[in-house]
């Protein structure tokens, strides 16, 4: 079972994943919200997560229901962008209405930022920066 507890300084909301259960850190404690996701990402895009059959999700603007996005990731981040990576540690950006674009590389973790910075890790737990065009090692 995977736990994260994902902190938004810019807005102070939490939210907590684990196992399948999702919780909003509010002032009177954690409240469960419907959903049951394995990761979740907030940033400028909205709130994205996947489940534990990498299913990809986006919390509406209703606070309480989700809607499923096209395709299957194994881990998503959310900023000025969405990016995730797949089973096979292939790299997507989300390009809205339920598009994806393949971007190269490999990966098994990626973070995006809400200011357009995009960092990646791989299997060999290097890392690597997006430069728009291409991955840069960050020795």
């Amino acid at each position: 079972m995977r736990s994260a507890v994902l902190v938004l300084s810019t807005v102070l909301v939490a939210y907590l994943v684990q196992g399948q259960g999702l919780a909003e850190l509010l002032p009177g404690g954690w409240e469960r919200i419907p959903g049951g996701l394995t990761v979740i990402s907030k940033g400028k895009s909205g709130i994205f997560g996947v489940n534990s059959a990498d299913n990809i999700y986006k919390l509406n603007d209703d606070g309480n229901s989700w809607t499923q996005i096209r395709g299957a990731l194994r881990q998503i981040s959310s900023g000025s962008e969405v990016w995730g990576v797949n089973g096979a540690e292939n790299i997507y950006r989300y390009l809205g209405d339920n598009n994806w674009e393949q971007m190269p590389g490999k990966l098994t973790n990626v973070a995006v930022s809400d200011k357009g910075h995009v960092w990646g890790i791989n299997r060999q737990q290097q890392i690597y920066r997006w430069l728009g065009n291409r991955w840069e090692n960050i020795p």
